[in-house]
């Protein structure tokens, strides 16, 4: 035993054979998974780590170790016979871990909830086959710039053009409507450089999908090859913005007698919910969101927050026609109209006064852009006239939040009353009963009635849908999200919840010497069951008591 140990400690062994040698000195599974846990912490003795290494191996062991090195720690599958390489790689690489999907979709749906919640990217292997039900998820990424690398492993490079049952030439071809870059690895050597590139595509602001082809003769060759550390090829995108621009704004601002400020899915990207606050405050600002029911999967700015008035409109009932429009990480947001002077500071420079001319226009992270505004205010002028601006504004903003906050509650009510179970019912049961750290995950509920009688953002709920709002996302991203934030009371989903159970080696018995379960994935039910069954109980009663 004490031999096997330091032979596996001094990298002797791979973590296959050391379980199969335990194995065979007659130790029960469960006492095996034990032992192998337990030296986890010590690393095999591993040295810290370089920048880069070399390595020798397939072409499976090479595309493992650069997400490795990447900090990949979840890779959301569902597999083919092609890929086999990869997984028997997995097999010896206890920090990543497998979460298995039953359909292509619903893994890339995964991957995408996962990425949204925790800023990471997220990695999906598919079946070659299945590419298309994966790309129905990929326009969602696609839409709100969600770092997503999908890889599949494609038909083997001999047999190109022969037309083989599952085959389709240059697959990688038809995902580039909806993807940032696409690649097809041409030699097993190649594999760790085009894995860093599609990382480094994918996670760049503006984010997006990225595609890998790895034909199936690349994945099972042999190759030496350099694997990097992924901080050596990634590319900071927090930018600041010109001073001079961000003076001019802070002016505009100070001067406007009736200014609006809307926030977009940007500011949620890059963080900076308590910068909004900060700058609404300031300056007693009133503040929109994204309008509508589709085209936004966040909300920045909390919807409780007396400064709050609602979805951006073309015409604003309350404050009326603005003088100057500070737009902050909204694609949409971007509504120039005669006497409005327009400031809009957005993360994605292609996007930026795409559709609309725009006054003043910056690129830059919205977090550090909003954050050298308030500085440039303060510089500006006096906490004196800084405090009568704000108490001059924020008075009628805070009533006419609290009127119509009302408005709506009223009208929820009594829609309440008319059926057992509505939309508004559900809504008001959920708003009384969720935790204020559940992860709200939303999946299309005719118009989304509910999501306005709950509360969103700073310290209570998270809110997390989708732009395009492609249907099926739902449910799968929740499992994503759960993982990205594993204290989460609740992930919901409007469809349902439910909960992922481990994934199994997708090969049996013949790859399965060692079989590292994935994290379980789970979404808390109880609160919203606990919250329908309240509001039917109570419906019931009344008609009860009506008769």
């Amino acid at each position: 035993m004490k031999e096997l140990i330091k032979q596996y400690l001094d990298h002797g062994m791979s973590r296959r054979q050391f379980t199969t040698a335990l194995g065979a000195l007659g130790m029960s599974t469960a006492a095996v998974k034990a032992v192998a846990q337990s030296l986890e912490t010590f690393g095999q003795g591993s040295p810290p780590a370089a920048a880069m290494r070399e390595m020798k191996g397939t072409g499976g062991a090479l595309f493992v170790q650069q997400l490795k090195a990447a900090g990949v720690e979840h890779v959301f599958f569902n597999p083919s016979t092609g890929d086999y390489p990869i997984f028997d790689a997995l097999v010896d690489e206890p920090a990543i871990h497998l979460i298995k999907g039953i359909h292509e979709g619903a893994v890339v749906a995964m991957a995408d909830g996962y990425a949204r919640a925790s800023g990471k990217t997220g990695v999906v292997i598919v079946a070659n086959i299945g590419l298309p039900n994966a790309m129905t998820q990929m326009v969602n990424s696609w839409k709100d710039q969600i770092p997503v690398l999908v890889a599949v492993a494609s038909v083997e490079q001999d047999a190109l053009g022969r037309d083989l049952f599952q085959e389709s030439d240059h697959c990688e071809v038809m995902t580039q409507p909806i993807i940032k870059w696409y690649w097809a690895a041409k030699t097993t050597a190649s594999i760790p450089e085009t894995v860093r590139r599609g990382m480094k595509f994918a996670s760049t602001s503006p984010c997006g999908p990225v595609f890998l082809s790895l034909p199936t003769n690349v994945l099972r060759g042999q190759a030496s090859a350099a694997i990097w550390d992924q901080a050596k090829f990634d590319v900071p995108m927090r930018i600041r913005p010109d001073k001079d621009d961000i003076a001019k704004a802070a002016r505009m601002l100070l001067e406007a007698k009736n200014p609006l400020m809307s926030v977009g899915d940007e500011a949620s990207w890059c963080r900076a919910g308590n910068e909004l606050i900060e700058l609404a405050e300031l300056l007693g600002l009133p503040v929109t969101g994204q309008g509508g029911s589709l085209g936004f999967w966040s909300k920045p700015f909390p919807t409780r927050h007396p400064l709050y008035i609602g979805p951006q409109l073309r015409d604003m009932r309350y404050p009326g026609k603005p003088d100057v429009l500070l737009n902050l990480g909204n694609r949409y947001g971007e509504r120039p109209a005669p006497g409005t002077q327009l400031i809009s500071i957005r993360l994605d420079p292609t996007s930026l006064a795409r559709g609309a001319p725009v006054d003043l226009a910056m690129v830059a992270d919205i977090r550090l852009a909003t954050a050298d505004l308030i500085a440039a205010i303060r510089s500006l002028a006096t906490p004196a006239r800084l405090k009568e601006i704000a108490e001059g504004r924020t008075g009628p903003t805070r009533a006419y939040h609290a009127d119509m906050l009302e408005f709506r509650q009223n009208i929820a009510r009594e829609n309440a009353q008319r059926t057992p179970v509505s939309l508004e019912r559900i809504g008001l049961e959920l708003e009384g009963t969720l935790e204020k750290d559940t992860c709200y995950v939303c999946d299309v509920d005719s118009g989304k009635t509910i999501d306005p009688l709950l509360s969103f953002g700073g310290a209570d709920k998270h809110y997390m849908g989708t732009g395009p709002n492609v249907l099926g996302w739902g449910l799968a991203a929740a499992f994503g999200a759960k993982l990205a934030r594993p204290a989460c009371r609740s992930c919901r989903s409007s469809a349902t919840a439910a909960s992922a159970s481990p994934a199994r080696n997708p090969y049996g018995r013949r790859r399965a010497t060692r079989r590292r379960s994935s994290t379980s994935c789970s979404t808390t039910t109880a609160t919203i069951t606990s919250a329908i069954a309240s509001g039917i109980s109570a419906a019931a009663n009344s008609r009860a008591a009506a008769t």
